[in-house]
């Protein structure tokens, strides 16, 4: 799915050690060996930094969910 989400440009939202919640949104800019890179959103969907992910700290990734979707709308009209 993290391939998928890069070529489509797609929101993901990632849970890292089975916390339980979406730890991080954004894009995934770019996939690597075993990491991630995330240009992460805020709730507006304004660029909020990078992150970097190990994919073994990754429980769960969803895409094109409501939510996902909300975001690339509010991060296209920034």
């Amino acid at each position: 799915m993290a391939c998928f989400a890069q070529e489509n440009h797609k929101v993901v939202s990632i849970e890292l050690l089975e916390s339980g919640n979406y730890d991080i949104q954004g894009f995934i800019s770019e996939i690597k060996d075993t990491i991630i890179t995330v240009e992460q959103l805020d709730d507006y969907g304004k660029k909020d930094g990078i992150s970097i992910i190990s994919f073994s700290d990754i429980t769960s990734i969803s895409c094109d969910s409501n939510e996902e979707i909300a975001l690339t709308l509010l991060a296209e009209k920034q």
